[in-house]
């Protein structure tokens, strides 16, 4: 019984986890679209790359300001 009760905790845990996982990807999906709304209005033209491109070179700025804005 005890077993069955900490499998359950850890497929909840793991649930948590994916579902904060989804929710960070779409918030970051929102930051590209906005930078690039962004960079339209300053530079007259869309950034080069993709949303991975766009993820990869900000990763810790973007980790940050989420961590932020939940908190």
């Amino acid at each position: 019984m005890a077993d069955n009760f900490h499998q359950q905790e850890l497929e909840l845990d793991i649930v948590s986890s994916i579902a904060d996982d989804s929710d960070f990807r779409l918030w970051v999906n929102c930051q590209w679209f906005e930078y690039r709304e962004e960079c339209l209005a300053w530079e007259g033209k869309m950034p080069k790359g993709s949303t991975q491109d766009y993820f990869n070179k900000y990763k810790w700025f973007l980790k940050a300001k989420y961590k932020q804005e939940r908190s």
